[in-house]
């Protein structure tokens, strides 16, 4: 994918936060439930992607008009147009005026003072970058001198607190313990010494299976740290303030540590998938699976504003049926999650044959049991 497109797949994300994708409305399953998922994925490469050379300054900030001068304000990191070619192969005139538009958004959010510090650090970061990485702006950091390393180590935490204010977070070095902070931009930069060896340009060219296996350990205990981290620090959008409201603070917290368990079992076992498929898991995290579905089913059914409970309806039988709808109904949408339309959608279009038959039957499950908890 083109620099132009990701940059264009990165603002179809930020937009997908505001509102439900239009065509899950009247789902019965996704039709909230997908569209937490892909918030809970989307949200957190926002910390890997600003490794990159481009996204280091390309925030996912709240998008927000051309500015009279955003054509200019490029240059206030990459000094012109020509010199970002220069330095990095992957830029184009659309990358570089969308990466305006989005220096707009930051300078408008930090100020004129606060804004001047971020420009100063993200050029120090993006003359490193040009000096010791690849042509996408990696780095294999296990090649640096000390010295080096701990310079960019040094301009990764300058950088954060910038990044959680735009991305609207909550501070990490206010969340996380001094070790744990120096445990994050580890994780950073083996992030970066990965991206770098593998000579892909966006983390999700990474096949996670080719890794040899003490990159893949490196590489699966990096982005676990990181996407712990993320949860840690991320703060409610409109739709969870929603959730929150309905079922209450101490219960909402139940419910996203039970997304979190089966969100860490799809990074544990399927790195590279959007969505979990409980159905490619081995036997005991199925299982696994399985319960923490049945867990989270309770609070699902309260933030749908059902009258009933699944769990008191159904007999036993019919609720171990009713969950094996579900994460058959899962899988196949995990199998089919793709990029479309410059954002990730279920392509119901590619579920055909017995796969295809088992998807209907599925659904007509959790008809079934959506009309008895009316």
């Amino acid at each position: 994918m083109s620099t132009e497109n990701q940059l264009q797949h990165d603002l179809a994300k930020q937009a997908s936060r505001m509102t439900p994708p239009a065509d899950l409305k009247d789902r019965v399953r996704n039709s909230y439930e997908l569209h937490l998922k892909e918030q809970k994925k989307e949200r957190s490469p926002m910390k890997k992607k600003l490794l990159t050379a481009v996204a280091a300054v390309c925030l996912l900030v709240p998008s927000v008009g051309f500015a009279a001068d955003s054509g200019m304000l490029g240059d206030d990191i990459y000094g012109s147009f020509q010199q970002a070619k220069k330095s990095f192969k992957s830029f184009t005139k659309e990358t570089y005026a969308g990466f305006a538009l989005k220096l707009s958004g930051a300078k408008r959010e930090l100020g004129e003072e606060e804004y001047a510090k971020f420009v100063a650090i993200r050029k120090q970061y993006i003359g490193f970058l040009s000096e010791h990485g690849d042509k996408y702006g990696h780095i294999d950091v296990d090649k640096l001198s000390a010295e080096d390393r701990a310079t960019l180590k040094q301009l990764m935490a300058s950088m954060t607190p910038d990044d959680d204010k735009l991305n609207h977070n909550k501070s990490t070095r206010d969340v996380l313990t001094a070790e744990e902070y120096d445990q994050y931009l580890e994780a950073q930069l083996t992030y970066q010494t990965v991206m770098a060896r593998t000579g892909v340009e966006y983390d999700r060219e990474i096949d996670v299976e080719k890794l040899p296996d003490d990159l893949k350990d490196r590489y699966v205990s990096a982005n676990d740290l990181i996407e712990s981290v993320n949860e840690k620090i991320h703060l409610p959008n409109e739709y969870e303030q929603k959730e929150i409201d309905t079922i209450g603070e101490a219960d909402y917290q139940k419910y996203r540590d039970i997304q979190n368990q089966l969100n860490h079992l799809r990074r544990q076992y399927q790195p590279n998938n959007m969505l979990l498929n409980y159905n490619q898991l081995p036997a005991e995290a199925r299982a696994q699976a399985k319960e923490l579905l049945k867990q989270e089913q309770p609070y699902l059914e309260r933030i749908r504003h059902q009258k009933l409970q699944s769990q008191d309806v159904l007999t036993p039988q019919e609720q171990d049926a009713y969950l094996e709808a579900l994460i058959t109904f899962d899988s196949i949408q995990a199998n089919h999650y793709v990029l479309k339309n410059k954002a990730y959608r279920f392509d119901e279009s590619a579920v055909t044959g017995d796969e295809k038959k088992q998807y209907d039957q599925a659904l007509a499950v959790i008809n079934q049991v959506s009309e008895r908890l009316k």
